[in-house]
């Protein structure tokens, strides 16, 4: 064979090696393309994992009230479901504002912070500041009206206006709720409640509230067989636990519920039974009263219950304090 045929024949080779090569380099290239995931009706946060899945990305392009998809959902995407889009390409979706007409929630009792917390979830707002009420009762700075009234039917973004509890010469700004928030913690209206049902003799009882910074008593007052203590407290923590102590000792331990968690029907969290299990003061034991002194001077357990400080003994207990004084009946 000729030299020059060898030599045609190796160069035609190479070449088409190069060819092959360059096509296949040129489909590495190419875009991978997919289908797009429908998203219709998911909530913004499941959508955007729905398509980050997919190795997609999700924009939203704008808003509009719809009366058939609930709020923070999706209404439509572009592509469509089932388009074609290249991986790592972007989904624009619109996304529901919810009806046009809401109803007002009940936000009494609220902290005004909790209130703004709960409107903004169906788009609507605080009017300003709140105003203030003086009344002594209620827990400072919590909302005692509302206008409009709960329940009514009103657009979405319509600015709701409140008025709030505060003593006598409250400097202003100083209630919870009425600040700036700070770090994004906002003041809270913590609940909880517990039931004397083991109990056949009147009882001192004492509350404490804890939480990631102290524990302080909030609460003390005697209390008849069968009541039911309901306690209340404002704090800027997170979460706390309310201490049900009953002559002294503790009895239950109970998640504190806040005023969000209330507003959004969760239900209330149920007491932990913890130390011993008597159920008669300890003046009432082998039915024998416990000695009086009469010298002795009289014990108060007349406290601000929106105020008293307590730092206890550091392991969520209280410090000891004088029993108080009963007679039998």
């Amino acid at each position: 064979v000729p030299g020059w045929i060898q030599v045609l024949v190796a160069a035609l080779f190479l070449g088409a090696i190069g060819v092959v090569c360059a096509f296949v380099w040129y489909l590495s290239q190419k875009p991978r393309v997919v289908k797009t995931p429908s998203l219709k009706g998911l909530k913004v946060a499941d959508a955007t994992a729905k398509a980050t899945t997919a190795k997609l990305k999700m924009r939203v392009v704008s808003r509009e009230t719809n009366d058939a998809i609930d709020i923070d959902r999706i209404i439509r995407t572009r592509p469509e479901p089932g388009g074609k889009i290249t991986v790592g390409g972007t989904i624009d979706v619109v996304v529901s504002n919810g009806s046009r007409v809401v109803a007002v929630p009940d936000v009494s009792g609220l902290t005004a912070d909790e209130a703004r917390t709960v409107l903004s979830e169906i788009k609507l707002t605080v009017d300003g500041k709140p105003s203030r009420i003086t009344d002594k009762k209620r827990i400072p700075g919590t909302v005692l009206r509302q206008s409009p009234e709960p329940g009514k039917k009103v657009e979405r973004f319509t600015r709701i206006r409140l008025w709030i509890a505060a003593p006598y010469n409250a400097p202003a700004g100083s209630l919870p709720g009425e600040g700036t928030v700070e770090d994004g913690r906002i003041a809270k209206t913590f609940t909880a409640e517990y039931a004397l049902k083991k109990y056949r003799w009147r009882t001192s009882v004492r509350v404490m509230f804890q939480d990631d910074s102290a524990t302080r008593t909030v609460y003390q007052d005697d209390h008849d067989p069968g009541d039911v203590v309901k306690v209340s407290y404002v704090s800027y923590a997170d979460s706390g636990n309310f201490l049900f102590y009953v002559d002294n000792e503790l009895k239950a331990t109970v998640k504190a519920q806040s005023g969000i968690d209330r507003a959004k029907g969760a239900n209330k969290p149920e007491p932990q039974e913890v130390g011993g299990t008597n159920i008669e003061p300890r003046s009432r034991r082998n039915n024998v009263d416990e000695p009086v002194d009469p010298d002795a001077a009289p014990t108060s357990t007349d406290q601000d219950e929106n105020s008293i400080e307590d730092s206890g003994t550091g392991d969520g207990r209280p410090p000891e304090q004088p029993r108080s004084r009963r007679r039998r009946r």
